[in-house]
């Protein structure tokens, strides 16, 4: 209580312009307020007064950006301590971090400039500078995507064009902005560069659908179709698993994998006809793929299911279809796991699955 009033007679004499109905505390008359007050951990609970809400135009963006950068070299080495400035620090990146609005672009913009400058580290400071400074280009960054500001966006390029783990922020913002220069650029390079690391996951849909044309390409190599296949989503929207169904039959059994694999990690209880589709498919990979999402969704709709794949599958498939149905205490299926026990051609992991299952039942 004594802070709270502390903090507000502070703020009351500091003087400001905002709108008489808002009720919100200017980010930079906040941090004047915060300055005066003595005590760190009375400082600390100040700075988590200040919020994404105070950010009412570019000037306030950069008002937290220069208390970041006026904070001490290797604060964020320092041991967290309850007295300490580390959470404080930590609050004002995700406050610079939602400085999305249209008012705040130009600030953004001109900050990530600033902060692309050259440092080449010699000292331990040097390197505390280097971190710092990383924390602040990933907030920025963030800002930038997640805002689609485009002003920010030459600075973005050339940021990226760097490399490094800034680079890395970059191309991130870069995606989520969507532009299809941008985004023809990165396939090339994933197509032409084995090594490529880039990551097409903030283009969304936009990228998923480039990805989709690029492995239904005859023109592609085998190579490039496998290095395209690696940026496919681990998870997409349902209603977009039909484009993935059709990469199933795919003649590059690599790419089938890739798809089954997100498939399974993305069909819900509603989709039981394709989750058998999968557990009926030649391709042992696809199969196993199905049953992880059983396990994952596990309904006793497909106890009949597993079983069949107990009875009349093989190796890894047969051995998951034992230990989920011990998982799962699936008293029913007591008989037919003894049977894969006693049975003379069932191979050693198999036979561990099913007496672990017939184990878990009896306990």
């Amino acid at each position: 209580m004594k802070l709270l009033l502390t903090l507000t007679l502070m703020l009351s004499s500091v003087a400001f312009t905002q709108p008489a109905s808002s009720g919100v505390i200017r980010a930079k008359d906040a941090i004047a307020a915060a300055h005066a007050i003595k005590g760190d951990a009375e400082k600390e609970r100040a700075y988590v007064a200040i919020n994404a809400n105070s950010l009412q135009d570019g000037t306030d963006v950069v008002a937290v950006y220069e208390e970041l950068d006026k904070l001490p070299v290797g604060v964020l080495t320092r041991p967290i301590t309850p007295a300490g400035n580390i959470p404080s620090v930590k609050h004002l990146l995700d406050v610079l971090a939602d400085a999305r609005q249209p008012p705040h672009h130009a600030a953004v913009a001109a900050l990530l400039e600033k902060e692309n400058s050259k440092l080449t580290p010699k000292t331990a400071s040097d390197y505390d500078r280097l971190s710092r400074r990383a924390d602040r280009l990933y907030a920025l960054t963030e800002a930038a995507g997640l805002g689609q500001n485009m002003q920010a966006l030459p600075i973005l390029r050339a940021m990226r064009n760097k490399g490094g783990q800034s680079g890395k922020y970059a191309e991130a913002a870069i995606a989520r902005l969507g532009v299809d220069e941008d985004l023809d650029k990165m396939i090339e390079e994933i197509k032409k560069d084995p090594k490529s690391l880039v990551n097409l996951d903030g283009f969304g849909l936009k990228g998923y659908q480039r990805i989709l044309k690029e492995l239904n390409d005859s023109t592609l190599s085998e190579d490039e179709q496998n290095r395209v296949a690696g940026r496919f989503p681990r998870v997409v929207e349902r209603e977009y698993l039909p484009d993935a169904l059709a990469l199933l039959k795919h003649q590059n059994p690599h790419i089938a994998d890739i798809a089954a694999n997100t498939i399974g990690s993305s069909v819900t209880s509603d989709d039981s006809d394709i989750i058998r589709g999968m557990l009926a498919s030649p391709n042992s990979s696809i199969r196993n793929k199905g049953l992880l999402a059983i396990d994952r969704l596990w309904n006793p709709i497909y106890i009949e299911d597993v079983l069949k794949v107990l009875k009349h599958d093989n190796g890894w498939a047969q051995s998951m279809a034992a230990h989920m149905l011990g998982k799962h205490n699936v008293k029913e299926s007591e008989a037919a796991l003894i049977d894969v026990v006693n049975n003379p051609d069932s191979s050693d992991g198999v036979r561990k699955s099913a007496k672990y299952a017939l184990g878990k039942m009896r306990n």
